[in-house]
């Protein structure tokens, strides 16, 4: 995964998340974690930050950093983050990306960047500005990671029409998802043709994801994405596909 943020950077994909190229969505988190502080005021949101610096600054000013907190303009969250530690003070993880707390490595929170463009649907290209995008991974030793929710129903196998809800000797597709959960590895075994099928192999419209290696879009649309997910898959050497998370 850090080799593939390389190639989304240098393909600009992806920006350097600094200065005014940090995402929203990470501005409010760092926001977030510093209204955690003892004694500080309610939480602060503004529309107008366009920076790090510009969060610190605005917390400096309602009193809950010292005035003596100097960060850098063109610096990221983490710059800010690691100053305000250096300071003595202590900030916890609120501005992790839900806080993932099996990950081995993740990225910080990247905006959408011109090479984007080309990946994306032109009907939706103006939501990209409002894309959060970070990779991260999971550890071999812990479950995976799933992507799930309302929208998830019985997927269809290829080749046939209707959805399927039996998967022997699982159970329902409920139960199959459970045992690939315990177990990445095990596949089903169509009892009509004796073909076996991972989890991914059928056709779920989009609503199931499992596994260790993801890229999570976070606010603006992650909809309409297969030529994204095909570079992708190209510049890995790896079958890559995508899921919505519906709450």
């Amino acid at each position: 995964m850090p080799a593939l943020e390389r190639w989304m950077l240098q393909e600009r994909i992806i920006l350097p998340a600094v200065g005014a190229d940090v995402p929203a969505k990470a501005l409010y988190a760092l926001s977030h974690a510093i209204s955690r502080l003892p004694g500080a005021n309610v939480p602060l949101v503004d529309a107008d930050w366009r920076t790090a610096a510009d969060v610190v600054a605005t917390h400096v000013q309602a009193g809950n950093l010292p005035d003596a907190l100097r960060v850098h303009g063109d610096g990221s969250v983490e710059d800010c983050v690691k100053a305000i530690r250096d300071h003595g003070i202590a900030l916890d993880d609120a501005w992790l990306f839900g806080k993932h707390a099996a990950c081995t490595w993740f990225s910080p929170r990247y905006r959408a960047g011109p090479g984007m463009v080309r990946l994306y649907d032109p009907d939706r290209i103006g939501e990209i500005d409002h894309l959060s995008i970070v990779l991260f991974q999971i550890d071999a030793g812990e479950p995976p990671f799933v992507v799930f929710g309302a929208g998830t129903s019985a997927p269809t196998v290829p080749g046939e029409d209707t959805e399927r809800e039996d998967f022997p000797p699982f159970g329902d597709y409920m139960d199959f998802i459970g045992a690939v959960y315990e177990d990445i590895h095990v596949d089903w075994v169509h009892p009509d043709s004796g073909r076996r099928y991972a989890l991914l192999d059928l056709d779920w419209e989009y609503s199931l994801g499992i596994g260790r290696c993801f890229i999570q879009f976070e606010d603006g649309s992650g909809y309409d994405l297969e030529r994204f997910v095909q570079a992708l898959g190209e510049a890995c050497g790896q079958r890559m596909t995508y899921a919505h998370r519906l709450f």
